[in-house]
């Protein structure tokens, strides 16, 4: 496992956080439900670097069991802003996770040119965005920007 640090520790009926490190105050469990067996664990505030592989190790007076845990971060296209000024117009969305694409369809259909911008941005979530010229032939504009699980489209 890439990550050897300690997310959450449940034992002796209390929670013992004194070992999380990059985790602490992130999780929590549903203590009335241990004793039913499930040790479903919450973690929130979750962060792209949080993505990755992790061990769950659970415990009781019976059985032992160890499970490998694949966490996926995704962060939704809340919004795609859609701009004009003059000929100019311009598509952008941000703080977006995985990568995400952006294209533009007209009617009628026109060639588009210069490839979307797309930024890596501190906290590893993406910002895209991508402008063209109004085209005299074209009747309306859609940008539709996606990444590879979920796609928004918008028109202008």
């Amino acid at each position: 496992m890439p990550n050897k640090n300690i997310i959450h520790s449940y034992y002796d009926n209390k929670d013992q956080l004194g070992s999380q490190t990059i985790f602490q105050s992130r999780t929590s469990h549903f203590q009335d439900q241990i004793s039913r067996g499930n040790a479903s664990l919450l973690l929130m505030w979750v962060k792209v670097e949080d993505q990755g592989r992790y061990m769950c190790y659970t415990s009781t007076d019976i059985d032992n069991s160890e499970n490998v845990i694949e966490l996926k971060v995704e962060a939704l296209i809340r919004n795609v802003n859609i701009k004009q000024v003059n000929d100019t117009i311009t598509c952008s969305s941000e703080r977006i996770y995985p990568e995400p694409e952006l294209s533009w369809s007209t009617n009628p259909p026109s060639p588009m040119r210069d490839p979307p911008e797309v930024q890596l941005m501190e906290d590893g979530l993406y910002k895209i965005s991508s402008t063209i010229v109004k085209n005299s032939t074209a009747l309306s504009y859609s940008c539709t920007v996606r990444n590879k699980r979920k796609t928004t489209l918008f028109k202008a």
